[in-house]
Formats: structure tokens, C-alpha cells, sequence
């Protein structure tokens, strides 16, 4: 086996599970600082987690975004409670942010990056990296590969959703 490839392979106890990965550009009219501040407004994205029910509490009670920054989501899915742990590993203002995620069966690495294609257009290009904890997760992940391309447009349609919405909502209040 490929040294480089064990490394990504690694679950908990020795199991070997193969990540998912998802990713995806996003082309938005807004200059690249104002886009990674909309993105990043992370009071916006806990409101709108409580809006669909779910509860957030910060895990660091510091007001500036950065590393180290986190919080604790709980949610109801399928009937049953569930919490992530979200986190920020990497934040270079206005470029670049990368977000750790860890649930009971999931463990997931998201980096967002935002790339200036002129003065007031940006692209944003996501990456997502899911790894399972655990058989079951294993194996969701493995159903879910087999529908990689679906699940990418997928993720892509909810990615750009969510950056309209923002972006919208940010123009409503520019405008106010």
C-alpha cells in the first residue's frame, strides 16, 4: 500500500475508512473583502442554525474571528439528538478559512477560499474532506461515494444557497 495513502486511511483503533470528499466553485459579484466578510460572519450563521432549530454556544468567548474559535451545534436529526463540534483551524483574512468538524460518527475539514477575479467579482472554492468514525459512518460514506456526482451538485446547490442568502441579506442591511 501507498505510505501517503495510509495516512488518510486511518479510522479509530487501526480500522481504514476512505474519506469523502466534496468540492466546488462558487462565482459571486462582490469584491473579494466584503465576500470573505460575509462568509465569516459567524453571529449571522449561529442565528440562522437557531432559526432551523438547532442550539449553538461558543466554546471561545473571544469577539474577532480566528483560530481557535469554535462552537458546540446541537440538532435534532431523524428523531434523534445530535452535536458537532465545530472549529477554526485556519483564518487568513480576506483568502482563506478552514473549519474542523467532530460528531459522534463524523469528523469532517472544510476550507473555503475566496480568489479575486477583478475588482468586484470573487470566486469562492470549496473543499470538503468527511471522514467516518465508525463503521456505520463507514459504510453511509461508502453509499454516498457511489453517488459522488449527485451528491457534489448537491452540495454545491446548498453551498450556493446559503452564500445568495447571505450576500442578500447582507445587501438588505448595507441598504438600511
Amino acid at each position: 500500500m501507498n505510505p501517503t495513502a495510509s495516512r488518510h486511511l486511518s479510522g479509530p483503533r487501526g480500522a481504514r475508512f476512505f474519506p469523502l470528499k466534496l468540492t466546488g466553485p462558487l462565482d459571486t459579484d462582490v469584491p473579494v473583502e466584503a465576500f470573505f466578510d460575509r462568509i465569516t460572519d459567524f453571529d449571522w450563521l449561529a442565528h440562522r442554525v437557531m432559526r432551523n432549530g438547532g442550539h449553538v454556544s461558543r466554546i471561545d468567548p473571544a469577539r474577532e474571528p480566528g483560530i481557535g474559535l469554535g462552537w458546540n451545534i446541537g440538532f435534532i436529526r431523524n428523531r434523534k439528538a445530535q452535536s458537532v463540534r465545530v472549529k477554526i483551524e485556519q483564518f487568513d483574512r480576506p483568502t482563506t478559512i478552514s473549519v474542523s468538524a467532530r460528531s459522534e460518527t463524523l469528523e469532517a475539514m472544510m476550507q473555503a477560499t475566496v480568489i479575486s477575479m477583478d475588482r468586484f467579482r470573487s470566486r469562492l472554492v470549496t473543499r470538503t474532506i468527511i471522514h467516518p468514525r465508525n463503521i456505520r459512518a463507514a459504510i453511509m460514506v461508502q453509499f454516498a461515494k457511489i453517488r459522488q456526482t449527485q451528491l457534489n451538485s448537491r452540495f454545491d446547490e446548498t453551498v450556493m444557497m446559503l452564500v445568495e442568502e447571505m450576500v442578500n441579506e447582507h445587501k438588505t442591511m448595507d441598504c438600511v
